[in-house]
């Protein structure tokens, strides 16, 4: 038998949350808290989580799909610890092969105060 621990529960953001946003719209910047990796019923997905700029350290999680990824590799490089702590935004995208809508993270080049 496992002991278990109580786990914090974040909200998690969704596209559908941000339908009158444009494509390209920043829906929230921050800086990168956490990365991890969860099974669901979808295969194994990659979650971050984001402590979003002017608010007394609330989190948001959201789910890391392909083109954010590959996004962070080119930003930021292969090795995901170098991400934590980037300044990040968050845009509403769609992609155009499939026509479904997404958010995107990637790094927030624009000058933002620094956090610890």
């Amino acid at each position: 038998m496992t002991k278990r621990q109580k786990q914090e529960v974040l909200p998690t953001l969704k596209a559908d949350d941000y339908k009158g946003k444009k494509d390209g719209e920043v829906i929230e910047t921050g800086f990168l808290r956490g990365i991890k990796d969860i099974q669901t019923v979808y295969g194994v997905k990659t979650v971050f989580t984001i402590e979003i700029n002017d608010t007394e350290n609330e989190q948001i999680q959201v789910f890391a799909n392909a083109q954010t990824l590959n996004q962070l590799i080119e930003d930021c490089g292969d090795e995901d610890n170098s991400w934590l702590g980037q300044p990040i935004k968050i845009t509403k995208e769609t992609d155009e092969k499939f026509k479904k809508t997404f958010l995107k993270v990637s790094k927030n080049i624009e000058k933002v105060p620094a956090k610890k």
